[in-house]
């Protein structure tokens, strides 16, 4: 603590008056005649020590009358802001949090409403000559300047709320990177003031760093506590979309309240028509997988959304995604000559186009345009070869490899090695039998009713040894009776791998005759769809990669919504083999179906769902915020209340470089001076 006036210290030596006047005691005593004294002896003495003790209270509390007087003329503060002579000028920044959790009712009305007015309040508590900074959860560009008192106050007018969600600790370091460029030029001290609700799951305060040229204030917004059920995410249980075909879409609902909700109904619309519903029920602070079956009688893009119903929070019941159906799907055989079964399987189904080709006649620019390659027992494999084939599954095309008796060992294994599948090791002439099923993997999974443990399975006259490596992730779908893998499935980039490690020819073995070879390269090819996202989250996904390749010589991509009220061009940059990258520059910012055109054709459905952490209705109160300070050390942060009145008060407070102390040792020496009346007046000798 300081003094401004410490020459007032001099008035303690009033202390002396009343000491002196203790000492010789000017009081008059009045003689009283008795006839006789003796029943009197013990009440004097008895009286002579009460009256010392009453008069050392008395004196005590004469001096500490003045004590508490001269401290107080000398004006006793406490520092507030450690302001150096390089300080010139001051920011203040203004965090309004327009997350949809502000939406909420509170004790001040609507939480977002309440937010502003106090925001409005700050503004207005400092001077025309003031410099602002603002800060939402967007962080527009347009905000990132230095503005005015008239300028923040048409910002915070102005703003809405919004599906975008930043940790604080985010915002903080955004707020700091933009303060140093400023600092750069001239030193600022900065204020910064975050009015929220504190939610905990972005209230990452182990985050925080104290900076000793920033003051926080924190103006918790607190809310009504409020249940809430939402749509997670969703998923397939296989990867392949086919026409006609069972589907089941796992959704996980998250219930964040404290009760429990009985047949609750969840609707899945596809291309805007309902295609199936379920009802669920969950217990308080849980979530649950719900399973839609159902099947796709349509192809093309496929606009879709889930919905529950669930009040007062409703922007969290609606869940959008989408995904593509190929009318056709292309694929291609290279080989010496034409493999008449495989040809009666692919030729026989109108869902597959089959092209076959040797090595002689072999297009590779044309590899784009299949969505599955079969090497059919080829002799050899050549570099040019070996690198187009990479970058078509690199790209997310499905590549079969077949393995022939006079395969050329070394240059397969390059191949191999390129996808990153396991290399194969020098022909075994030996017998064996197939003898287990994954039944597990989506190639088998619903083709049998019962794993049929009396199956009839091929028989193998030869067959190549592999070393499985660790560093790929390969899943055995056939194996030996010896535990040899016989067909193996790899994922390399986008695409997939499935190297058989036997030849197919009827020579070597039954199992193109046999009922598990139609299943097995018919499912190959049906689920051999390039792996796009379902669904991405607005604020987090801005850059976006996609495998399209227009053919189209205008370059002039439209992301518009499905009722046609967004119409943006994203930056776009990668046209060619490789895809496009699209840049959509925080444009979207409502949740929705998007389609991606160019000209009138569209190329693609990107789906868009707000950030499931404002879902999370949790909130931090005023004690566990300052139990937080405390924790973390967070220097220079305090909290500010939420009521207008006091809020006015606190502000002006924290625009002075001191916090003044006088009124409360005038208090004390008022409250001195009555102890001590009361004490002559009601203590009697």
């Amino acid at each position: 603590m300081s003094f401004l006036y410490p020459s007032f210290f001099w008035a303690l030596f009033l202390i002396a008056i009343p000491v002196i006047i203790h000492l010789f005691n000017f009081r008059v005593y009045k003689t009283v005649y008795f006839s006789n004294i003796k029943f009197l002896q013990d009440i004097k003495d008895v009286s002579d020590s009460k009256s010392k003790i009453k008069h050392l209270i008395v004196l005590l509390l004469r001096i500490l009358a003045i004590v508490a007087l001269t401290i107080a003329f000398a004006v006793p503060f406490v520092p507030v802001l450690k302001t150096k002579d390089s300080f010139k000028e001051r920011i203040v920044t203004i965090y309004l949090d327009n997350s949809y959790s502000m939406n909420a009712g509170s004790l001040h009305g609507n939480l977002f409403d309440a937010a502003k007015e106090r925001a409005r309040k700050i503004v207005s508590s400092y001077d025309n000559r003031q410099k602002f900074f603002f800060l939402d959860n967007d962080m527009e560009s347009k905000h990132r300047i230095i503005t005015n008192k008239q300028q923040i106050t048409e910002f915070i007018n102005n703003s809405v709320l919004s599906g975008a969600v930043s940790d604080f600790s985010k915002l903080i370091q955004f707020q700091r990177n933009f303060m140093k460029q400023e600092n750069e030029i001239k030193q600022y001290h900065h204020l910064f003031y975050m009015i929220s609700d504190f939610q905990k799951v972005v209230s990452d305060f182990r985050n925080f760093e104290s900076d000793s040229n920033t003051f926080f204030y924190l103006l918790p917004l607190a809310t009504n506590s409020t249940n809430n059920i939402y749509i997670d995410s969703c998923w397939f249980s296989s990867p392949g979309r086919n026409l006609n075909k069972n589907e089941n879409l796992n959704v996980r609902v998250v219930n964040k309240g404290k009760e429990e909700y009985q047949d609750i109904p969840i609707r899945l619309f596809v291309n805007g028509r309902q295609k199936a519903i379920n009802n669920f029920q969950i217990d308080a602070n849980s979530s649950k997988t719900v399973v839609l079956n159902y099947s796709n009688t349509e192809s093309g893009i496929l606009p879709s959304s889930l919905e529950i119903t669930d009040y007062p929070i409703t922007y969290d019941n609606k869940f959008y995604f989408s995904y593509q159906i190929n009318k056709q799907t292309s694929i291609l055989i290279i080989n010496k000559s034409e493999n008449k079964y495989l040809n009666a399987l692919y030729k026989s189904d109108s869902s597959f186009v089959l092209q076959n080709s040797n090595t002689g006649s072999l297009r590779t620019s044309e590899f784009p345009n299949y969505q599955v390659i079969i090497l059919d027992e080829l002799d050899g494999f050549s570099s040019g070869l070996i690198g187009e084939l990479k970058r078509f599954v690199s790209n997310g095309g499905v590549m079969v490899c077949i393995p022939g008796e006079n395969t050329n060992l070394i240059e397969l294994n390059n191949l191999l090695s390129s996808v990153n599948a396991n290399l194969m090791n020098g022909i075994v002439k030996q017998v064996t039998q197939l003898e287990k099923i994954n039944y597990e993997h989506f190639i088998y999974k619903d083709v049998f009713i019962k794993n049929e443990d009396k199956l009839i399975l091929p028989e193998i006259k030869s067959y190549f040894p592999v070393n499985l490596s660790t560093q790929s992730v390969s899943n055995i779908l056939l194996s030996s009776l010896s535990g040899k893998p016989l067909l193996i499935q790899t994922n390399f980039d986008k695409g997939k791998v499935y190297t058989f490690t036997f030849p197919l020819a009827i020579e070597n073995s039954d199992f193109v005759v046999h009922s598990l070879f139609v299943p097995t390269l018919y499912n190959i090819a049906a689920f051999s769809q390039t792996y796009e996202r379902l669904f991405y989250t607005i604020g987090n996904d801005n850059i976006i990669d996609l495998n399209l390749k227009p053919t189209t010589g205008d370059k002039s991509f439209h992301l518009i919504d499905l009722e046609g009220k967004t119409d943006f061009i994203p930056q776009f940059s990668g046209i060619g083999e490789q895809g496009i990258r699209l840049n959509l520059m925080k444009n979207i910012v409502f949740a929705d179906n998007y389609l991606l055109k160019v000209n009138s054709n569209n190329l693609k459905c990107l789906s868009f769902n707000y950030n499931r952490k404002e879902s999370d209705l949790d909130f931090y109160k005023n004690d566990e915020i300052e139990k937080l300070i405390e924790d973390y050390k967070l220097l220079n942060f305090s909290i500010l209340s939420a009521n207008l009145n006091e809020l006015q008060t606190q502000i002006e407070d924290s625009l002075k470089e001191r916090k003044d102390y006088w009124k409360w040792f005038i208090s004390f020496a008022f409250i001195f001076l009555i102890s001590e009346i009361f004490i002559l007046r009601l203590w009697k000798d």
